[in-house]
């Protein structure tokens, strides 16, 4: 991010191998966001005292290469190159750089780190990246209290809270310390409100605004947006974001989930080598800075489309001037403490209405949805009441309609009725207990999010008539799913067109074994839970436990299968051994009949690529296992880092090969290994 210290550290840098004399030459040359070859070239002249009267931008490179081979060859000194505030991809041919001398070093600050990778790898240079993140919390306090120069105590308390509003960046907090300086507590206290209504020093506004303009990808600005919709220190989920891009069709020429949630990753990639976005607690999430956001509000209220956005607000206390806007595009409210929604409540143009933490004394308007006739995308979370729409209003519209942590104790059907265009419907841990029939009206729908809806059933003919599904998430921790006869049967004619599912195979239903794996690319599936004193149980202690956080983050966001067998031929009359190419966590509890894994692995693939992604594997109580791989199958493992083996009692190694055998086999990924209850293992080969 601009203002976090790069420059600076670059300065240091440069003043400590002066001082050091560990360079002949030190060439520093600013490129900044419009570069200009011809006056690079001629910077880079004037360090090394040469006089650069071509006026070709060819030739001055050929003067400009000659002269470092000659430092570096025949003089044998040594030379630092110091490229700063680079935007875009610098040439090194065009200083003279390509290929760069032996004994010279290059030193690039950047905002992008792309960029430093395109420049070094047409020299196919060696590129060591140093990251330079916002302060920690203690350093950027201490930085603040030395610069403003204050010792009272009351004024040291709202200064903790004035860093925290500047998102620990250096820059902002140098700018408004310096401010504060020798000011009285009343200047104090109108710098903090000023920060919590996100009114930004315009020049700590200039640094994200230059980050945000210099995006050459539409989609990525977009999507940066849609991030300001949340409120501050918010852990945003990318899947979230890419269900609203979805319903939003903020994305050209893309045709199905699946390459929606690429596009979207992507262009959080794209925020976060920007600096615009930061990596959350959540691996599957991402945090937007309290400046960043910041900017945000205030782009958007200046905009054409404005948005409204209240979630540190009381929203009860609305004016009356803020319910009705001709041009508003979204609106993101949270509604604790709000009775109830004004009855003005007028926003025609509105897109996108995400509604947060409203309790059951929360009541909207009858015609709440009247005048939404352009309504692509509803989310609503935590509202204890929900209201649905039961006009044809948003019929042709509503694309996405998020209802997460609602209660929803009442017939959904109107859903199924009215909303006959919707494509992305999640009820993820709702109290839904019915879905209805009339959802199966539903048929241009191409996502399910059932996750977390405990004891729920479903009506017959829902998952039949539901034929462009492309993505169905069932996993519900502990509760299962009612499924019937019919349900397995539905799901199992619909599992030929999904390419993502999520699943928990309670009961060995016959139909279960009619499921077709053939294009999922995402998948979470669970088989063979089983009921012991009467509560479920899940056999995953090793996956959550041992690994705690990590695995916890692993197996919520990568292809897992946690299988419990009674033997070999169940695995494999279920087809999903075919998924183990594709598969990153694998907890397999396989009973009898397996001598080794390879036994159960699918004959269509070469076997050096069975188990290429394979992260976390968990093997229990396979009574007749003797080893684990051939040594063809181990080589491949590149990606494991978490191997837990238990209760196999005639185990003998974990990789078989043939006798005389000298191949050397290492996992060299691997960061935990457990091995318990395997009285007859010699080792990890025979040998």
């Amino acid at each position: 991010m601009g203002g976090v210290g790069k420059t600076t550290m670059m300065e240091q840098l440069k003043k400590a191998v002066e001082d050091k004399k560990t360079f002949h030459w030190i060439v520093k040359v600013v490129i900044g966001e419009k570069m200009n070859t011809f006056s690079i070239q001629q910077t880079v002249a004037e360090y090394l005292q040469i006089p650069l009267t071509e006026t070709s931008t060819t030739t001055r490179a050929d003067r400009l290469r000659v002269t470092f081979g000659k430092i570096s060859q025949e003089r044998k000194e040594k030379v630092l190159v110091i490229l700063d505030d680079v935007w875009e991809k610098v040439e090194l041919k065009d200083i003279g750089l390509c290929p760069l001398p032996n004994s010279s070093k290059l030193l690039l600050t950047s905002r992008n780190e792309n960029v430093c990778t395109q420049i070094v790898a047409e020299d196919d240079l060696d590129l060591r990246v140093v990251r330079v993140d916002v302060l920690e919390e203690l350093e950027a306090n201490s930085f603040f209290f030395h610069t403003s120069k204050v010792s009272d105590p009351d004024l040291k308390e709202m200064g903790v809270k004035i860093v925290k509003r500047c998102g620990f960046l250096p820059l902002a907090i140098k700018l408004i310390a310096t401010n504060l300086r020798s000011k009285e507590k009343p200047i104090w206290r109108n710098t903090l409100h000023r920060l919590k209504k996100n009114e930004l020093d315009k020049n700590v506004q200039k640094i994200v605004e230059i980050s945000y303009n210099f995006l050459a990808d539409e989609d990525a600005k977009a999507v940066f947006l849609l991030c300001g919709l949340f409120p501050d220190d918010f852990n945003i989920p990318i899947e979230e974001l890419t269900r609203f891009s979805w319903g939003l069709k903020l994305f050209n020429k893309v045709t199905t989930l699946g390459t929606a949630r690429d596009r979207t990753k992507t262009c959080v990639g794209v925020l976060k080598n920007a600096s615009l976005l930061m990596d959350s607690d959540h691996s599957e999430c991402v945090k937007m800075h309290d400046l960043v956001l910041a900017f945000v509000v205030a782009k958007v209220s200046e905009g054409e489309d404005p948005w409204i956005i209240k979630h540190g607000d009381n929203v009860s206390e609305w004016s009356r001037a803020e319910t009705t806007s001709e041009s508003c595009r979204s609106i993101s409210l949270t509604c604790m403490g709000m009775s109830e929604f004004p009855r003005d409540f007028n926003y025609p143009k509105v897109s996108l209405l995400r509604l947060m933490n409203g309790d059951e004394s929360l009541k909207f308007p009858d015609d709440f949805y009247e005048k939404m006739e352009n309504l692509q995308v509803m989310a609503f979370e935590k509202l204890h009441y929900p209201l649905l729409p039961t006009s044809l209003q948003c019929s042709t519209t509503l694309r996405t309609l998020c209802l997460h942590k609602c209660s929803l104790m009442f017939d959904c059907s109107p859903i199924g009725d009215h909303l006959l265009n919707l494509e992305v419907l999640s009820f993820a841990h709702s109290g839904i207990r019915y879905l209805p029939s009339a959802i199966g009206k539903l048929v241009k729908l191409k996502l399910l999010d059932l996750t977390g809806c405990m004891d729920l059933r479903i009506d017959e003919g829902v998952l039949k008539n539901l034929v462009k599904l492309e993505e169905l998430y069932m996993e519900v921790n502990g509760k299962v799913v009612r499924f019937t006869d019919i349900n397995y049967k539905e799901l199992a004619e619909r599992s030929k067109n999904l390419s993502a599912f999520d699943f928990e195979f309670v009961e060995n239903n016959p139909e279960s074994k009619n499921m077709s794996y053939n294009k999922l690319e995402r998948f979470r599936i669970s088989m063979g839970r089983y009921l012991e004193n009467g509560d479920v149980k899940i056999p995953r202690t090793e996956v959550q436990n041992s690994m705690g956080r990590y695995l916890d983050n692993v197996q919520n966001s990568e292809n897992t299968l946690m299988l419990k067998v009674a033997n070999k031929d169940e695995l494999l009359e279920s087809g999903m051994n075919e998924l183990f190419p594709k598969t990153e966590v694998l907890y397999l509890e396989a009973g009898s009949g397996m001598k080794n894994l390879e036994e159960v692995l699918p004959k269509s693939v070469p076997r050096h690529s069975l188990f290429y992604n394979l992260r976390v594997l968990c093997i229990t109580k396979c009574v007749d296992l003797r080893y684990l791989f051939t040594v063809p199958v181990a080589r491949a493992l590149v990606k494991l880092e978490y191997l837990s083996i238990s209760e196999c009692p005639v185990m003998e190694a974990l990789v078989y090969r043939e006798e005389n055998g000298i191949d050397e086999i290492r996992f060299q990924g691997l960061k935990y290994l457990r091995l318990s209850d395997l009285p007859k293992l010699e080792g990890y080969d025979p040998s």
